[in-house]
């Protein structure tokens, strides 16, 4: 396929992937719904993937840039051209970086399930290390399992009270 070709097929499959069936995209384009499937591939791994804060540093880069241009193309143009042009660009970098943030939540909240997951599979491993200890001390010393167990959840209620005073 040509260069040319190959760019018109590219925008396309950007454009419509996930709204229009493949075979319509295949059909816009003039090629077999397989290469749209390869060619989608290919496009999504060419895709570097970049963290929020990355992403946020890259949009700051930008709007630099834009308010640079801005400032070079205003020095010819009238007023009210320069300014719809810098409000335009700043509105857009601003919904991006909205978005960015929103996004940067959803993740926190990721994060907090997976560290309650975490708190709950060591407490888990912790109690069943103590009935386990409790109940061999008690059998090797003759003591009441009831008792030991007692003094461990006396231990474990106050060392509970301490960390959430931290």
């Amino acid at each position: 396929m040509e260069s040319l070709d190959q760019g018109r097929v590219d925008a396309l499959i950007w454009k419509h992937a996930g709204v229009r069936p493949v075979r319509e995209i295949a059909e816009m384009a003039g090629v077999r719904p397989d290469e749209v499937l390869r060619r989608k591939n290919e496009l999504l791994e060419e895709v570097d993937v970049l963290t929020i804060q990355q992403k946020r540093q890259k949009l700051l880069i930008e709007l630099d840039g834009i308010a640079r241009d801005a400032r070079k193309r205003a020095e010819g143009a009238t007023d009210e051209m320069a300014s719809g042009l810098w409000n335009s660009s700043i509105s857009a970098i601003k919904t991006l970086l909205q978005e960015l943030s929103r996004m940067e939540k959803a993740d926190g909240s990721k994060v907090e399930a997976l560290n309650q997951l975490r708190i709950r599979e060591l407490l888990s491993l912790i109690d069943r290390t103590v009935v386990r200890s409790v109940s061999e001390i008690a059998s090797e010393h003759d003591l009441e399992e009831g008792d030991l167990l007692e003094v461990f959840q006396g231990h474990l209620v106050e060392a509970a009270s301490e960390v959430q005073v931290e």
